[in-house]
């Protein structure tokens, strides 16, 4: 039988000892009850307390409180009010919840099963294991709790000035108790949505048809949506996590990039390698000139007789313009350039430089294509392909043997090249690459399964919600603040969501 409507009254109305009479404000009031159980505002803010308001929150929101526990507790007012209407919501299906259990099982419980053993057995635990430590010293369970208290106190764990580490202590104990009631409580309303979700099974069968039709579906999505797309990280980490179920069709999926890639993977990815090879073969064969011409600019400043003083500050100007910005590769360049200016006039070379230059840079041409050819292939390298290929250049040169001019032009070409590896990687993303799963793999046929099984559940689990719990949102007043009454609808959505509003 339909119970009587239960008529929302108000539970508090108190005044302000800063306001007049007239100025009374609402500051508590009964949200709704649950048959005979009544769900007040205080009753919500303490569920987001303990839901939602973490130990490490609460040291966040008292340092910013400056350490005033006032100020502390209306910064978590504020939270409290950003999320009020919906874990009232989630407290009232809840507590409905656990009233339809007690209607329809008594005491042949098939959830709600939590006794005061099991939940002071949780709460010793929790106590055992954030003191053993200093349990283990020997100091006893009161100088230990009086520690610890001490440490919450230093870690600025909320606390009123003037208290102790014991009364600290045990004001953060309380709070874990009430954490671990609420835990445990939703716990078994888990448990009770899963008894509903599977109580019809043994009339549950595997269609294989419908588990080849979903592979066949899931896989074309992922087919249209992400393969061979040009997608950043954050976009593909967003598209994945939206359709969940596409990775049951997904072996392998790869959005590296040249530039982010380590060499050591790009001989596991064919796409990478072309990459890697028509970037290497752009630079050899289409730029290489331009690439290693900027000794010339060297060359140039030298024919406005700086001194060598002037050289070597002008090329720690474009460095230290560098270091403030490190995406301004061209004041990079400016300073390698200063830098072999200064290092040739110092050695008095100026006339042999472009033989000079001539002669390092057909090594490093050599060297290029020597990496580009047979080193990528078996390089194991963690450093991406820009990094690596320095390493190797250096070390066929053998740069430390070289003297200071040398060094300064293979310098220069090297972050030349390196440039141009960046730029044209930046100028080309690839796509995504997508390595299905077959059908018949069992971990792929085993995840269709538990996919269709649990969509059953969830169609018997609304069809339960439908047919036995929302004709109570009928005879419920919900009451959200001094003048918000919830429609039949809004009532309906706030506590069972969207999919459930008639």
């Amino acid at each position: 039988m339909k119970r009587i409507a239960t008529l929302i009254c108000l539970t508090g109305i108190l005044a302000s000892p800063f306001t007049s009479a007239r100025e009374k404000e609402l500051i508590a009031w009964k949200v709704t009850s649950v048959g005979n159980e009544v769900i007040t505002n205080y009753d919500v803010d303490q569920f987001i307390e303990h839901t939602q308001i973490s130990d490490s929150l609460k040291t966040i929101l008292f340092k910013r409180a400056n350490k005033n526990y006032s100020e502390y507790q209306k910064l978590k007012s504020e939270i409290a009010k950003k999320n009020f209407n919906k874990s009232a919501g989630q407290l009232i299906y809840a507590h409905m919840m656990q009233k339809d259990h007690q209607r329809k099982h008594g005491s042949k419980r098939v959830a709600f099963k939590v006794t005061e053993d099991t939940f002071y057995k949780a709460i010793q635990d929790n106590e055992t294991k954030v003191l053993r430590h200093l349990l283990d010293t020997g100091i006893g369970i009161v100088k230990s709790r009086e520690q610890f208290g001490q440490f919450l106190i230093s870690q600025a764990y909320p606390h009123q000035s003037g208290e102790s580490a014991t009364e600290v202590y045990w004001r953060w104990y309380e709070d874990q108790k009430s954490r671990i009631k609420t835990e445990l409580f939703l716990k078994e309303v888990k448990n009770y949505e899963a008894y509903i979700a599977l109580r019809n099974q043994k009339y549950y069968h595997t269609d294989y048809l419908a588990l080849n039709d979903r592979y066949k579906d899931l896989r074309a999505q992922v087919a249209k949506n992400i393969e061979n797309k040009k997608l950043t990280h954050q976009a593909l980490y967003t598209l994945l996590n939206q359709n969940s179920d596409w990775k049951i069709v997904v072996k392998e999926i790869s959005n590296t990039q040249i530039d982010s890639s380590p060499v050591g993977n790009i001989k596991k990815d064919f796409p990478l390698q072309n990459r890697a090879d028509e970037i290497l073969h752009n630079i050899t064969e289409k730029n290489w000139q331009r690439a290693t011409s900027y000794h010339k600019k060297s060359e140039e400043i030298l024919k406005k007789n700086l001194t060598t003083e002037q050289l070597n500050d002008l090329a720690k100007k474009y460095t230290e313009i560098y270091i403030k910005d490190k995406s301004n590769f061209a004041s990079y360049m400016s300073a390698l350039i200063a830098k072999l200016a200064a290092k040739t006039k110092e050695s008095s070379l100026e006339k042999s430089i472009s033989e000079m230059a001539k002669e390092i840079n057909d090594s490093l041409r050599e060297e290029t294509i020597k990496f580009k050819n047979q080193i990528i292939a078996s390089s194991d390298s963690k450093e991406v392909l820009s990094e690596a290929l320095e390493t190797h250049l250096m070390s066929a040169l053998d740069y430390e043997k070289l003297n200071e001019v040398e060094k300064a032009l293979v310098e220069l070409s090297v972050f030349s090249i390196k440039f141009q590896i960046r730029k044209q990687a930046f100028e080309s993303t690839l796509p995504v690459r997508v390595e299905f799963a077959e059908y018949t793999d069992f971990k792929t046929n085993d995840a269709l399964r538990n996919l269709l099984k649990h969509e059953w559940m969830q169609k018997e689990f609304k069809s339960y919600v439908q047919d036995e719990l929302l004709y109570n949102t009928e005879y419920m007043t919900i009451r959200m603040g001094k003048h918000e009454y919830l429609t039949p609808e809004e009532k309906v959505e706030l506590i069972f969501g969207k999919d459930f509003r008639r």
